[in-house]
């Protein structure tokens, strides 16, 4: 679908995502699945950097050759500035409570830089909690008036990183999911089973 305001089409393995803006322009977005990461470095086909037409050809051709022309036309007609945004996400089952979890005293993580995951719509809202959470630990630990804050400050980092992964653990795997969502051959059969499952849970 394509109209004013925010529009979405979505097919396997890509994903095309309109935005109009308050000047009355519109904002592409243009995402793919691809494992490749060369292609959009320096000199590959997809890094918009060196050959604007050349890379717009090369997305076109190679990724949304079956779409419908006046989606594609979105692509086709685009102008600069592009940007290439390359997206990862870890595996949530690294963040299971029996994972491994190698720790560097003195020193934690947290939001994207603690649990790497594919957009879902709750980013800045987990990098936040993360902060509060962290500060929580440390504020508790450090007033115990102990006399070591060193020891302090590390027990405080091992109790919010115990809590940090339950949640990095479902944060990741709700990334994949909108992932799935938006770019399998039955995302659209998921999407709708997602929000009908908020109908069924207020039915309940």
């Amino acid at each position: 679908m394509v109209g004013p305001g925010n529009s979405a089409a979505t097919g396997p393995g890509g994903v095309l995502i309109v935005q109009q803006m308050s000047d009355r322009s519109y904002r592409v977005y243009a995402g793919i699945e691809e494992a490749d990461t060369s292609l959009t470095r320096s000199g590959g086909i997809l890094d918009f950097a060196t050959d604007i037409e050349k890379s717009k050809t090369a997305l076109l051709e190679k990724y949304y050759a079956d779409w419908a022309p006046h989606l594609c036309a979105y692509i086709q007609n685009a102008e600069a500035p592009y940007r290439v945004w390359p997206l990862y996400t870890f595996d949530a089952a690294a963040f299971a409570p029996e994972a491994q979890w190698t720790r560097a005293p003195g020193v934690t993580l947290l939001g994207d830089a603690a649990h790497v995951t594919l957009p879902n719509g709750e980013g800045v809202n987990v990098a936040m909690l993360d902060a509060l959470k962290l500060f929580e630990a440390l504020t508790t630990e450090l007033n115990k008036d102990e006399g070591d804050d060193g020891a302090a400050i590390e027990r405080a980092i091992v109790a919010y990183e115990t809590d940090m992964r339950k949640r990095a653990q479902e944060h990741i795997e709700d990334g994949i999911q909108m992932n799935d969502m938006m770019y399998k051959l039955d995302g659209a059969l998921k999407l709708t089973a997602f929000f009908k499952s908020f109908e069924e849970a207020g039915q309940s």
